[in-house]
C-alpha cells in the first residue's frame, strides 16, 4: 500500500515486483543460438564474386592512365563502377568478420555469451 499526501491509501501495482514468469524453451536462447550465416563465411565465399570484379578493373586500363582524382572515377565505365561496388562489399565482409572474431575472443575469454 502507498501511503499518499492525502492521507489516504491507495494500491500501488508495479509489474517489475511480480516474479517473472517461467516459459519451456525449445531450443537456446537468441544470445547463444548459433548464426547460420555469419560475416566469416560471406567474405570467403564473397571472393567467388570479387575475383570477377578485379579482373573487370584490370581488362580496361583506361581509367588507370587518366590523371589522378576525380578524373579518374569520370572515366570509369558502369561495369567498373560495378566492381567497384562489389571490391567495397568485399572489404566491408572482412572488417565485419575481423570485428565478430575479436568480440568472440572477448567473449570467450570474459565468461561472456558465445556464438558459434
Amino acid at each position: 500500500m502507498l501511503q499518499t499526501a492525502y492521507g489516504s491509501e491507495q494500491a500501488h501495482h508495479s509489474l517489475r515486483e511480480d516474479p517473472p514468469v517461467q516459459t519451456e524453451s525449445s531450443g537456446p536462447t537468441p544470445a547463444t543460438a548459433p548464426v547460420p550465416l555469419n560475416h566469416r563465411i560471406l567474405a570467403i565465399l564473397w571472393i567467388f564474386v570479387t575475383g570477377p570484379a578485379v579482373f573487370l578493373l584490370l581488362r580496361e586500363p583506361s581509367w588507370r592512365q587518366a590523371p589522378p582524382g576525380f578524373d579518374r572515377l569520370r572515366a570509369l565505365h558502369a561495369e567498373q563502377w560495378v566492381a567497384v561496388v562489389l571490391i567495397l562489399i568485399q572489404l566491408y565482409l572482412v572488417v565485419m568478420a575481423r570485428m565478430d572474431h575479436v568480440r568472440d575472443r572477448v567473449d570467450r575469454d570474459s565468461g561472456g555469451p558465445t556464438r558459434s
